[in-house]
């Protein structure tokens, strides 16, 4: 509860719950900006501040996204709420694996839209293009995608969204960074350490590892290359329509150089 075992009363859930929002939005650029990144009235939204009113479950549940909190905002003040520490980031780790927000921030990765390129291990011949969407949260750069239908059809699982989507995040590397994704429910687990291609840090080559794939196969890793794709909509439209099994003469011709097909 919010000190003690005593049920606490609807003022004091409200006042607990304006506090931690007084808290969470001074890193905000505006109340105005706040406001229209949670799809929330202006005025309701300093309703909320104030401890006058409660919002309704969905948009309680909007802000704990945003905010990457609990509904323990509304018993808890928010400096005491885990922001979700994870193995990466556990104190007892800090003088041993290497600090991720700031040698990450030194790399300057842009956020936005990637491409990946790799053999594909359940078809021999063909490669697996797909896309990946990078992304910066409390300083740690994050990724997030959907593995793509016709890949899911060859391992024989169902296409749905929900196992489809894939998130992970980077680590710095001395010569570039690794990646460790997953899909839902640590589902194919990867591990991809990539070093820079061009000068602008557009395109990295590297290798992807399945730890869980049986050594004997023979598939354990393979060639990989990430490419940043340009921010307008056209193109991302384009590599978007080219994802899936391809084969390697419909690759790009950098890609293919890349891979050394």
């Amino acid at each position: 509860m919010i000190a003690t075992d005593v049920e606490p009363t609807p003022a004091e859930l409200r006042k607990r719950l304006g506090h931690n929002l007084q808290a969470l939005s001074r890193s905000a650029p505006s109340i105005s900006a706040l406001c229209r990144e949670l799809g929330i009235n202006r005025t309701q939204f300093n309703r909320y501040r104030a401890g006058e009113s409660f919002p309704r479950p969905d948009v309680l549940w909007r802000i704990c996204r945003y905010f990457n909190v609990d509904a323990r905002i509304l018993l808890e003040p928010v400096e005491r709420i885990s922001r979700g520490v994870g193995p990466l980031s556990h104190p007892d780790l800090a003088e041993y694996l290497p600090d991720t927000r700031g040698r990450m921030a030194s790399l300057d990765l842009p956020e936005g839209i990637w491409r990946f390129v790799r053999p594909s291990l359940a078809t021999p011949g063909r490669y697996l293009v797909g896309l990946f969407r990078v992304y910066v949260s409390d300083d740690c750069h994050l990724l997030t995608g959907y593995e793509t239908r016709a890949a899911m059809r060859v391992m024989n699982q169902a296409p749905t969204g929900q196992a489809r989507r894939f998130r992970g995040t980077f680590v710095p590397l001395i010569n570039g960074f690794a990646t460790i994704t997953a899909r839902h429910g640590g589902a194919a687990l990867c591990y991809s350490a990539m070093t820079e291609a061009r000068a602008d840090r557009s395109l990295w080559i590297g290798e992807a590892r399945w730890p869980d794939i049986p050594a004997e196969s023979g598939l354990r890793a393979v060639p990989q290359v990430y490419e940043v794709l340009p921010s307008d909509t056209g193109a991302i439209l384009d590599a978007a329509r080219a994802c899936g099994l391809r084969s390697a003469e419909s690759l790009p011709d950098h890609l293919r150089d890349a891979l050394r097909v």
